[in-house]
C-alpha cells in the first residue's frame, strides 16, 4: 500500500463536508454484502436522498490516486467514543478479569486496571469515581530494558492533553492531573502524587502499578496517532509479573497461547484486508473475543488507514491512520466502555502477533492504534524469549508543564543530557479530598458510533474503551 494512498485518505478527510465523520480504506458493500472491490469509504452521520445533497457536497463515485482508480462507498455510521466507563455483566470470563472472586495474579494482558490518585485512600467494593480500563499487554522499554504495562493514556491519565492546550486552572485543581508536583522539584516516587493502577474492584484494593512511567500526550487541534501509556509494575512477593505475563488472558477452559507474540510489521498491518487473519482481543468489559469460530464471536478487520473524529468527553479529537475491526456477523458491541487499552492480536504468517492497541469504539465497530506507531511513539519492543524480567525500575524523570519555559506542545525535552516527559501542571495547593463514593457504580455511557463526525452536535462517536 503506497504512502500516496495514505496521504490522499487524510487529505480527503480534511476537505470533505462537516457531516463526513471519517475517511478510510476497505471493501465496498452493496446491499449489505461485501464485494471484492477495495474502495475509499466515506463515513457520514446520515445518508441523504440524492436530491437533498447540495452539488458542492456530492462525493465522487471514483477517485484516482497515484494513477490507480478506486471506487468510493458512503456508509452511515456513528462517531466513536473513548470507552472508559463502568459496567457489570455477570459472565464468569468477565468477572475474573475484574478480580472476582480474587485478583488475577501474576497479571497478564486483558485484565482490569483502575485509575485513582495515589494520595487518596479508596475503599473496596467498586463504585469508585474513577476511570476503568484494560491493561493491554506487557512489553519491554527500550530506554532502560525494564518490563512495563501498556495501556491507553486516557485510561490512566485524565489531564493528558498537551500542556499548551490545557485549561491551567482546571488542570491544577484536578486530582487526575498526571503528576501533582510540588513547585519545580523532580518527581520522585513516594514524595509526590501519581495516578495509581488498581487491578480489581471486588473487596480489597491492590496497587499493582506504582505510577505512569510515561505517556503520549494528545492534541485537541492536531492529528493524533497513539493513545498510549507505560506503567511501572510493583516488584512484590508473590509477584504481579512473572515469566508468563507476556501472554493475554483467553476464555476459561481454553488452552493458553504460549509462544511469544511479536509486533506485526508495517507491511503486515498494511496487508490485513488481503490476508484477512483471525483476530482476537480481551478486555475487562466484553471479555475475550475472537477465540470461537462462532460468527457472533469472530472478529474481522474491516477498514485500514481510518482518519476520523473520536469523542473524548464531548471534545472531538482528530485521529489518523487507525484500523477498524467488527464482529464478522455485524453484531453489536465488539468492544465497550472499559475495554480501552486492550491488545488486538492476529494470526499472521503462522504465528499470533500484536497488531494494535484498542482505544475507541461505537455500536458496531472498534478503532485501534497500529502497533508500529505505538512501538515507535512509546519506544517499546515485544517481550520475547531473550528477555529476563527486570522490574527494578529507576525513578522516572518528569517535569511538570511550565508554559513560561516553553514546554507546552511537546512530548519531551532534553536538559543537560536528561530526558524529561510531560507530567502535568505544577500543583501548589493541598491534595484535593476524595469525592464521595456513589452508592452504585455509574452506568456506562459509551457514545457508540462508527467513525468520526466533525459536526457540532455529532451522532454518537467512538468512545475510549
Amino acid at each position: 500500500m503506497s504512502q500516496e494512498l495514505k496521504n490522499e485518505i487524510k487529505r480527503l478527510f480534511d476537505i470533505t463536508p462537516e457531516d463526513v465523520n471519517s475517511v478510510s480504506y476497505g471493501f465496498k458493500y452493496v446491499n449489505g454484502e461485501k464485494t471484492d472491490k477495495l474502495s475509499i469509504i466515506f463515513g457520514v452521520n446520515q445518508k441523504k436522498p440524492l436530491q437533498d445533497v447540495k452539488p458542492d457536497e456530492l462525493l465522487p463515485k471514483e477517485i484516482v490516486i497515484d494513477g490507480k482508480t478506486y471506487v468510493t462507498d458512503v456508509v452511515e455510521q456513528e462517531i466513536p467514543n473513548l470507552q472508559q466507563c463502568y459496567s457489570d455483566p455477570n459472565d464468569s470470563n468477565i468477572q475474573r478479569l475484574r478480580g472476582n472472586p480474587s485478583l488475577l495474579k501474576p497479571m497478564r494482558g486483558g485484565q482490569e486496571i483502575i485509575q485513582f490518585p495515589t494520595g487518596w485512600t479508596p475503599s473496596g467494593g467498586g463504585g469508585y469515581n474513577i476511570s476503568v480500563g484494560t491493561l493491554g499487554f506487557f512489553a519491554v522499554d527500550n530506554v532502560d530494558n525494564k518490563v512495563v504495562g501498556v495501556t491507553n493514556s486516557h485510561v490512566v491519565c485524565d489531564e493528558r492533553v498537551y500542556c499548551d492546550e490545557q485549561n491551567i486552572n482546571v488542570a491544577n485543581a484536578s486530582p487526575y492531573n498526571t503528576c501533582q508536583e510540588r513547585p519545580w522539584t523532580n518527581v520522585e516516587p513516594d514524595s509526590d502524587y501519581f495516578p495509581g493502577a488498581l487491578v480489581n474492584d471486588a473487596g480489597s484494593v491492590e496497587l499493582a502499578g506504582y505510577n505512569i512511567k510515561r505517556y503520549q500526550p494528545v492534541s485537541n487541534t492536531d492529528t493524533n496517532y497513539v493513545d498510549g501509556a507505560l506503567l511501572i509494575m510493583r516488584n512484590a512477593s508473590p509477584p504481579y509479573v512473572d515469566s508468563n505475563s507476556y501472554m493475554v488472558w483467553q476464555p476459561i477452559g481454553t488452552a493458553d497461547y504460549t509462544p511469544y507474540m511479536p509486533f506485526a510489521t508495517t507491511a503486515e498491518l498494511d496487508n490485513l484486508l488481503v490476508t484477512n487473519p483471525s483476530v482476537y482481543s480481551t478486555g475487562r468489559t466484553t471479555g475475550p473475543k475472537g477465540y470461537s469460530a462462532a460468527t457472533d464471536c469472530a472478529l474481522v478487520i474491516t477498514e485500514l488507514h481510518v482518519n476520523a473524529y473520536v469523542n473524548d468527553n464531548g471534545t472531538l479529537q482528530y485521529w489518523g491512520d487507525c484500523i477498524k475491526y467488527a464482529y464478522a456477523d455485524g453484531s453489536t458491541s465488539p468492544s465497550a466502555g472499559g475495554d480501552s487499552g486492550s491488545a488486538v492480536l492476529a494470526d499472521i504468517g503462522g504465528s499470533r502477533k500484536i497488531i494494535g492497541l484498542l482505544f475507541a469504539g461505537s455500536t458496531f465497530y472498534t478503532l485501534f492504534n497500529r502497533i508500529d506507531k505505538v512501538a515507535s511513539a512509546m519506544n517499546i519492543r515485544a517481550w520475547d524469549a531473550s528477555y529476563s524480567i527486570d522490574l527494578n525500575q529507576p525513578s522516572p524523570v518528569y517535569k511538570a508543564c511550565n508554559l513560561s519555559l516553553g514546554y507546552g506542545g511537546i512530548d519531551s525535552v532534553v536538559l543537560d543530557g536528561v530526558t524529561y516527559y510531560q507530567a502535568g501542571f505544577t500543583l501548589t495547593t493541598a491534595l484535593p479530598t476524595m469525592p464521595p463514593i456513589p452508592s452504585a457504580s455509574p452506568s456506562p455511557t459509551p457514545s457508540p458510533s462508527p467513525t468520526l463526525s466533525p459536526t457540532p452536535t455529532p451522532t454518537p462517536t467512538p468512545t475510549p474503551t
